[in-house]
């Protein structure tokens, strides 16, 4: 007996340790917890009182998680949100604790209770290594009800928290927000499809209305629903059809004897999730009648949820037809070929009758052309326009034709994108649909070599040309590479297919153009490598990227002699460009792309970076033999065309054309070789300067 008291002594002094502890814990679920996954199952509910929700449950993370070994149990607690109590709250004596909660194992001990919160005590001897421990507070039944109030609304979440204890001690704490609930108003939405567009006529097809709840139980058992025509001399053709959602009734609504009213009871209300009816129905729409047709839908039982709604389903005009069903419309068309896609859509009147005779229905491309002309039901259209649209006549043409047969020619340089098939014409079709995609053949790339101006049989950069797809470049398909104005092949490039098993033919020049032969067409998608490039470059050259166009041969396979892809391998340079880059600790320097050698490295004092005057001039383009040393003065003097430049050892002078410019720090002598911070020398030399910390590189750009 002592012992147990000892026991019930050690809970509640742990307990009144967890009455400090717990509001730090308490807010929105830890995005990761260690030992405990927190779910739930909710209920969509109303406000009022004793209203049954759902569940909140705490499950161990893995098996053993809550280990017996490590803690001797855990209090386990569910707090409700504001606006939220139960409506009897578990006592300790209730015959019925059992409806609010439920633990595996069985074993729990009621702890406290309060309008919004129930705790409870889970000793470890219901801790098993064989399954995972869970405790699970419940609201599904009437004795755990609840009272919501009236201005609670949206999701209902209640937080657990679970605080496993050792002794007197706490081992962990661990909580988790919920839903339990989702508040909805009892409200009945009544919207119409699209109205669809009618001519006069008997059993014309009207849009769906949709009875919707927007919480279960909005719409009674035994709800008696009408709808009313209110559109003068238009009546119901037939009884309309119903169909359910989460509700039950009839699957045809009865008729007045006038026939502008029908009406239906539901047979059952909705439980778990909002129903909804589909009320579907054709009219009859004499000569007389223009413009909008009205229906209202209105309820004849007592406190019903339905306000009176009017809603537009018809609207009196010409035929027209929409575009619907479109498939298979993932084809590919490459430019400078051709391909019949498998893309299909049917064109669909909106009042279910047949096309009129002697109308036209026109089909009009995006891009590219018909190579033959589409089909609609297997009849062809007519092409014109260059073969960019086709037409057709109707005659016996059904309320939903079938258009496919889209057999489309691209020229080389069709922008990629979506292939476009406008509709259009009298017969009152109209719309747009994507049938397939435009896309480039070739993925051609290369590095970029810089190549000087007015200099002959310079190498340059390797180009890669790539199929987009097996067989993309056609059997006979030659490939041209043409180089801009001034710019020539100097030799005949080597070519060799790098992957794939496309065969080619042995390249040559034709009138200063690269051809590649295409004997076989590839099986899976190959690359082309082009090597051993030289190029000449003459006076009629730009500076900048040499931009080689691939093309389609004269008389090949290719559609045309477009362009089919564009690579830039070498950059032209003019003769006294330099573009220089220099490394911090490194006795080497870059040029134009050429790495030279130094026999003093780069060094970082006081915050500059000096460099060897020497060596930064050879960088611009100074010739060696015009860089002079007087040993005597100390001075270094260097000649750039009409630029001298001059400064001494030990001074902070820099003459410039013997202009005298001022430094803020004065020459120096490492190694034998006069350093200077680099931006000084440069600049006084007409070049731009850069420095990029991440790497310690000095730049240097002369034009």
């Amino acid at each position: 007996m002592l012992k147990t008291r000892k026991k019930w002594i050690s809970i509640l002094l742990t307990l009144a340790m967890l009455v400090g502890l717990m509001v730090p814990f308490a807010g929105t679920a830890a995005a990761d917890t260690t030992y405990t996954d927190f779910s739930s199952g909710y209920q969509y509910v109303t406000t009022g009182e004793a209203k049954t929700a759902g569940t909140a449950t705490a499950t161990e993370k893995d098996v053993n998680t809550w280990d017996a070994n490590v803690i001797d149990g855990i209090y386990a607690k569910v707090t409700l949100p504001s606006g939220v109590t139960y409506n009897k709250k578990p006592e300790a004596t209730s015959p019925n604790l059992s409806d609010y909660v439920s633990v595996a194992g069985s074993t729990y001990t009621f702890i406290d209770s309060s309008d919004n919160s129930f705790t409870v005590y889970i000793p470890n001897s219901n801790f098993t290594s064989n399954n995972k421990e869970y405790v699970t507070f419940k609201f599904n039944n009437p004795n755990a009800s609840l009272d919501i109030e009236s201005d609670v609304s949206g999701a209902i979440q209640a937080e657990v928290e679970l605080t496993a204890v050792q002794g007197n001690s706490i081992v962990w704490v661990e909580s988790g927000n919920v839903t339990i609930a989702k508040v909805q108003s009892k409200a009945v939405s009544i919207t119409a499809g699209t109205p669809k567009t009618v001519e006069q006529g008997n059993g014309k097809q009207a849009a769906d209305i949709t009875i919707q709840e927007s919480a279960p139980g909005a719409l009674s058992a035994s709800e008696l629903v009408y709808a009313r025509i209110e559109t003068t001399d238009v009546t119901f053709a037939s009884n309309p059809q119903l169909t359910y959602a989460y509700v039950s009734g009839p699957t045809t609504a009865e008729l007045t004897s006038d026939k502008k009213e029908a009406y239906f009871q539901l047979t059952g209300a909705s439980g778990v999730l909002p129903g909804k009816v589909v009320f579907k129905s054709s009219l009859n729409v004499p000569p007389s009648v223009s413009g909008d047709i009205k229906i209202t839908i209105y309820s004849k039982t007592a406190d019903s949820n339905i306000d009176k709604t009017t809603v537009t389903v018809a609207t009196v005009g010409n035929k027209s037809a929409y575009i619907e069903d479109l498939k298979d419309n993932d084809g590919t068309v490459y430019a400078g070929k051709t391909k019949l896609l498998d893309a299909s859509f049917k064109l669909k009147t909106n009042d279910g009758n047949d096309f009129a005779d002697n109308k036209t229905i026109v089909l009009e491309l995006s891009a590219g052309k018909f190579n033959t002309p589409p089909q609609i039901d297997g009849n062809n259209f007519t092409l014109y326009n260059d073969n960019k649209s086709a037409y057709y006549v109707t005659a016996n043409t059904p309320d939903e034709a079938k258009i496919d047969h889209f057999d489309i020619k691209a020229a080389g340089d069709v922008a990629e994108g979506d292939i476009v098939v406008t509709v259009s014409g009298t017969a009152g079709a109209s719309g747009t649909a994507v049938i397939g995609q435009f896309k480039r053949p070739l993925i051609v790339t290369a590095e970029k070599t810089q190549i000087n101006a007015l200099k002959n049989s310079q190498p340059v950069a390797d180009i890669f040309i790539k199929e987009a797809g097996d067989g993309v470049i056609p059997t006979d398909g030659d490939l041209v590479v043409e180089l801009p104005e001034g710019i020539s092949f100097d030799g005949t490039p080597s070519v060799k297919v790098t992957s794939g098993n496309i065969s080619l033919g042995t390249a040559y020049l034709d009138g200063g153009k690269l051809v590649i032969p295409v004997n076989n067409a590839s099986g899976i998608a190959s690359e082309i490598k082009i090597y051993n490039i030289k190029y000449n470059v003459g006076r009629l050259a730009f500076d900048g990227d040499v931009v080689a166009k691939i093309y389609g041969a004269s008389g090949s396979a290719w559609n045309d002699t477009k362009t089919l892809a564009t690579v830039s391998n070498a950059t032209v340079v003019s003769a006294t460009a330099r573009s220089a880059s220099f490394v911090i600790g490194s006795t080497t320097y870059t040029v134009n792309g050429t790495q030279y050698t130094m026999d003093v490295a780069a060094y970082v004092k006081d915050g500059r970076t000096y460099l060897p005057v020497r060596y930064v001039a050879y960088a611009l383009g100074v010739n060696p033999e015009n860089i002079f040393w007087d040993e005597a003065t100390q001075t270094v003097t260097v000649l750039k065309g009409t630029t001298a430049v001059q400064l001494t050892v030990g001074s902070k002078v820099l003459k410039v054309n013997g202009i005298s410019l001022t430094m803020d720090v004065a020459p120096e002598v490492v190694s034998g070789r006069t350093m200077l911070p680099f931006r000084f020398i440069a600049q006084a030399l007409g070049a731009s300067v850069g420095y990029d910390d991440a790497t310690q590189t000095v730049t240097m750009n002369l034009q």
